[in-house]
């Protein structure tokens, strides 16, 4: 049933390649935003759900 709809599609090849490509990117970013991270700031964040309101 998909096949003939996206048999239409003029360059459908192409939309998996960017998708990955811009999934690629965004999960190379995280991880180097997270390697790069200060220690102090990931420590904060692992205990925040943790504190109350009177702890912050």
């Amino acid at each position: 049933m998909f096949t003939n709809y996206l048999k239409s599609i003029e360059y459908v090849t192409v939309y998996p390649i960017v998708s990955l490509i811009c999934f690629m990117a965004l999960f190379i970013g995280v991880v180097i935003w997270a390697l790069r991270a200060d220690d102090k700031y990931i420590r904060r964040m692992e205990h925040l759900p943790l504190d109350t309101p009177a702890d912050r």
